[in-house]
């Protein structure tokens, strides 16, 4: 009996020192962070608190002060962590719920910060900004495009089989004006309407019974209309739908006989209708957000299925520079045969000055009847996009108002479009260069 207390003793006396220490740990972790909070000393409290954390100590108060401190260093992701785990051991405390509101705001999770919101108290929510109504933001914008080879229309001629019937199509420009509106439906939905117009002149090139025809301002009008949804799954998810539908409306004329015989020439239209689909699936993970998306299309009368992966890459932990990189696998479906192509795009923001954003871009890969992964960019144009650059210049005012700027650069090939296509080499290729410029105001509420 006597040693079995003896052992008892010995081990108490063995743990003892341990709790010792992790109570010292503790009490030590608590009064460094307590003295750089009061410094404002923000990274060096992240520096020692993430290395507390590392140990395994873990408390509301820590979490505040690293929350605190992520915020006022601007990084909202680690502020968002930080806070949502303050919020489990005391989910009563209305500072952080205040910044954690702010966090999410801040790093462009704005449905996530409303969705917090509707979960506060009276006091809270008054100290809170306040839309009056459902509508997010309203813009116009207007877009111009012009070729650059310019002679190359003037210089059009056919290097094919004069017996291969079918056309050649070279935009010379066109013109767009369109609108944007940005709207709530329910706690958890978000939607985006987009309708727009657009004019082109371009030169036409036929064959048919052996005989050719040339017009060099051909025109056409194209009505579109884009729908897109976000809808908030939780921590951090998003479901993302899309349906975008063109109506494209070509005049022609025609010679029917009149009154008494006499040969009466009439204007006619010919009207084609594209459609692209989308349904993507995102989540933040910190500092990152992949994406995937599945599209469906119906360009030119051709069928097309795709799959996309996105990565969004947020390395400072909010919105003063990001990367997302985008690569697009899409099959057109014709008949038996399939034909897969690779598209991938890269794009770069960052934050110039306290006013002004700049966004640097590229995509590379062959589009021809294609949509992007999101649906919205429809390459309905029987042209060849081979490569895109773009620069864009975003300046807010007031929080209440952005102007952008957009100037693209397309590589392009012209190639003649058989009726009775056999593959393989491209006939009559011709490379073009083109230049796009957009412009636009839009309002926030």
């Amino acid at each position: 009996m006597g040693r079995i207390i003896l052992i008892l003793v010995l081990a108490f006396q063995a743990l003892n020192p341990v709790h010792s220490q992790q109570e010292f740990n503790f009490t030590e972790i608590n009064r460094v962070t307590y003295e750089l909070y009061q410094k404002g000393a923000w990274k060096e409290l992240i520096s020692t608190g993430e290395k507390a954390l590392k140990e395994g100590v873990d408390y509301f108060y820590l979490r505040m002060r690293l929350g605190i401190a992520s915020y006022e260093t601007s990084d909202y992701s680690r502020a968002i962590r930080h806070f949502t785990r303050a919020l489990e051991f005391n989910s009563t405390d209305d500072t952080a719920k205040e910044y954690l509101y702010f966090a999410y705001r801040l790093y462009g999770r704005d449905m996530e910060a409303h969705n917090i919101s509707q979960h506060f108290s009276g006091s809270l929510k008054s100290k809170l900004p306040h839309r009056r109504n459902a509508v997010r933001s309203f813009s116009l914008n207007a877009t111009g495009s012009f070729l650059q080879d310019a002679g190359i229309v003037d210089d059009f001629s056919y290097d094919g089989d004069p017996e291969t019937y079918g056309f050649q199509s070279v935009t010379r420009n066109f013109m767009y004006f369109g609108a944007s509106l940005e709207h709530d439906a329910g706690r958890l939905l978000k939607l985006t309407h987009s309708p727009g117009m657009l004019t082109k002149s371009y030169l036409l090139y036929t064959r048919d019974d052996a005989e050719a025809e040339l017009t060099r301002d051909a025109r056409l009008s194209q009505f579109q209309y884009y729908v897109s949804g976000r809808i908030l799954l939780g921590n951090g998810a998003y479901l993302i739908p899309a349906v975008h539908y063109l109506a494209v409306r070509i005049p022609y004329e025609t010679t029917v006989a009149g009154r008494f015989g006499r040969p009466l020439l009439l204007q006619q239209h010919y009207f084609n209708h594209d459609v692209a689909t989308s349904l993507g699936l995102e989540k933040y993970y910190g500092k990152v957000r992949p994406g995937i998306t599945a599209g469906y299309s119906y360009i030119n009368r051709q069928p097309q299925v795709q799959g996309s992966f996105s990565f969004s890459w947020f390395p400072y932990g909010n919105l003063n520079l990001y990367s997302i990189s985008d690569i697009t696998l899409s099959s057109r479906l014709s008949g038996d045969n399939i034909n897969g192509k690779q598209i991938f795009s890269q794009d770069i923001g960052f934050r110039v000055f306290h006013w002004l954003w700049a966004e640097l871009g590229g995509s590379w890969g062959e589009r021809e009847n294609f949509a992007d992964s999101r649906a919205y960019l429809v390459y309905n144009d029987p042209m060849v996009t081979r490569e895109r650059y773009t620069i864009a210049i975003i300046a807010p005012f007031n929080g209440t108002m952005e102007l952008t700027i957009h100037y693209n650069y397309y590589l392009k090939e012209s190639r003649f479009i058989a009726d009775s296509p056999s593959g393989g080499v491209p006939v009559n290729p011709i490379e073009l260069n083109t230049h796009k410029i957009s412009g636009g105001i839009k309002w926030n509420f």
